[in-house]
């Protein structure tokens, strides 16, 4: 999980409250029924029976409580619209599609909020994969570690070409990898690439990442969400239930391990990180940080 120390207070009162500011507008202008509100994300129809979901949790998109929450309960409300037929998924901020999760959440965490915390981010997950909507991940910036868990939800990944990185990175905290992490990767790049990204901490250019499958396209960051638009009509125009019943014949191994494991995947979660040693590792974590920052 990417550490990236913030609350929400402020980013809640700028980017998030502009994001409802303009999905307001844009439900002003449509004739038809206005998509739900939320805090931390934008949700928009773009025409052609395309709705996006915009994460705007600023700076970088990190992934507390209340943005989980808000992507699990956007990927909802565009599943009952009537005039969705496929979903694009990306990120207010041209440089960052989303750094993973806050690690506010984990570090020194409240006993009350931490299992919340995880349960919303196994609930996401499971909405995200297991949706009938076609899903086409516009990364316009960075996917580290959580970032790299929403894109590979997707059923198509197109990520901006330049300086640009993709992967799960958390053993570079010290992180063991929850299950429902590992598997998606799995079934994109194979058990010997998953092995050696994950144990390693390694993050990808966006060369290599399409190179092994991680991703699906390479584009200018403009042509990125333009790019998206398109594919999403092209997966729309499907037959709506052979696609999304084959495509959750292929997902439903995976959607069915994690649901069967919920229970214990949260107390080897809530085992991890209250023990003094994961704490420990924040702690050096967050000094290399500080020690970068003065460089």
């Amino acid at each position: 999980m990417q550490a990236v120390l913030q609350r929400a207070t402020l980013s809640r009162h700028g980017y998030a409250l502009r994001c409802a500011y303009t999905t307001r507008a844009a439900a002003a202008t449509g004739a038809s029924h206005a998509l739900p509100l939320f805090d931390n994300v934008k949700l928009e129809r773009s025409g052609k029976g395309t709705t996006v979901l915009t994460m705007c949790r600023g700076p970088v998109n990190s992934l507390n409580m209340e943005l989980l929450q808000d992507i699990d309960n956007a990927i909802k409300a565009a599943e009952k619209d009537s005039e969705t037929k496929a979903l694009v998924i990306t990120s207010h901020s041209p440089k960052v599609f989303c750094a993973g999760i806050d690690l506010s959440e984990m570090y020194r965490p409240n006993p009350e909020r931490l299992p919340k915390f995880w349960k919303s981010l196994q609930q996401m997950w499971l909405t995200l994969y297991g949706t009938r909507l076609p899903v086409i991940a516009a990364i316009t910036g960075s996917a580290p570690a959580g970032g790299c868990l929403i894109a590979m939800g997707a059923d198509y990944r197109i990520m901006s070409e330049g300086k640009t990185t993709i992967g799960l990175n958390e053993a570079e905290i010290g992180i063991t990898l929850p299950d429902f992490f590992l598997q998606p990767m799995i079934s994109l790049v194979g058990p010997r690439q998953t092995e050696l990204l994950t144990t390693l901490g390694i993050l990808l250019d966006t060369k290599e990442a399409l190179k092994i499958g991680l991703i699906d396209e390479v584009v200018a960051n403009d042509q990125v969400l333009p790019r998206a638009l398109e594919q999403s009509v092209a997966f729309g125009d499907v037959i709506d239930s052979a696609r999304a019943d084959t495509k959750l014949q292929i997902r439903k191994p995976i959607l069915d391990r994690h649901r069967n494991t919920l229970d214990e995947d949260i107390q080897k979660f809530l085992k991890a990180v209250n023990s003094e040693t994961t704490q420990q590792m924040f702690d050096n974590y967050l000094a290399k940080l500080q020690a970068r920052k003065k460089k």
